[in-house]
């Protein structure tokens, strides 16, 4: 990820996320019901729990201030709502939209 600014970012990937000149960046797993909907059942990301996020401005050996792990991200939205309202087609985008940024 390059050149970001205060951005949550829901990630499901094996390898290590990096990111380059961003700051404020959030990161989480995907929500359960994300994860229902794709099918892709327990995540099991390594990066997750070890914390292991690389930041190519930050060659120190502790914790970069430009990002952090978000742990609790199933209460922060109604995924489920999100879900029911993206089945409902495009029209949607617009609401869903609210829903996730409020």
């Amino acid at each position: 990820m390059h050149d970001s600014r205060n951005t949550k970012v829901f990630l499901s990937c094996s390898s290590r996320p990096i990111i380059e000149n961003s700051q404020g960046i959030e990161f989480a797993g995907i929500p359960g019901a994300i994860r229902d909907l794709l099918g892709t059942g327990e995540q099991r990301e390594e990066w997750l729990a070890k914390e292991m996020i690389e930041d190519f401005n930050w060659l120190r050996r502790d914790h970069s201030p430009n990002w952090r792990i978000v742990r609790e991200t199933e209460g922060d939205v109604d995924w489920h709502r999100v879900v029911e309202m993206a089945n409902e087609g495009p029209s949607s985008r617009e609401r869903i939209l609210e829903l996730v940024l409020k």
